[in-house]
């Protein structure tokens, strides 16, 4: 295996989820419906979800973003942060595609926070209220923050962004963090 490709099996499921910030700083997130038989009823998780026959990654983002809050996303506003291959304990391989987009407007947030989905509803975390809230976020968007702070220090080294500092109820969490000096 020459490290460059990987091989997928046919039957492997495909995903794409996006991690959303708005102009100010904030995340707009989902709060997943609760009672439905949904993945991570009651939780804060990204927006997306599966792929539909054939779509490309960043089609699936779209599509979903625009069904579970109402955003028009072009697909040249997302960026990928990460592709994740994991089985579950049912023995499902799955394939995600994990996006940021950010500088949302905050009119575009404002109708989002006011969209209602049979999935959920949005709802805007300040980095702080992230922190604070961390232990109802599903593990893909703790997942997906920590790539988008580790993406903010690769495009900016001069200003370290670390999740310990943006986030320092979920960076005291994260092994190899217990002890590690915080910069105020």
């Amino acid at each position: 295996m020459s490290g460059d490709s990987l091989s997928i099996p046919a039957h492997t499921e495909h995903y794409s989820v996006v991690l959303l910030k708005e102009a100010g700083g904030a995340f707009l997130l989902q709060r997943r419906a609760s009672g439905k038989g949904l993945l991570y009823a009651g939780r804060i998780g990204l927006f997306g979800g599966r792929r539909e026959g054939d779509e490309m990654p960043e089609a699936t983002a779209v599509r979903e973003i625009a069904e579970e809050c109402g955003v028009a996303l072009k697909p040249a506003k997302l960026t990928l942060l990460a592709r994740l291959l994991a089985q579950d304990e049912r023995g499902v391989l799955s394939l995600g595609h994990i996006y940021f987009s950010e500088d949302l407007e905050r009119e575009a947030v404002r109708a989002a926070l006011k969209f209602r989905s049979d999935e959920g509803k949005g709802v805007l975390l300040s980095p702080a209220g992230i922190g604070r809230r961390s232990a109802e976020l599903t593990s893909i968007s703790l997942y997906a923050l920590s790539a988008f702070a580790d993406f903010g220090k690769a495009r900016a080294p001069a200003r370290p962004r670390g999740l310990a500092m943006l986030w320092p109820a979920v960076g005291a969490r994260v092994p190899g963090n217990a002890g590690k000096r915080r910069i105020s």
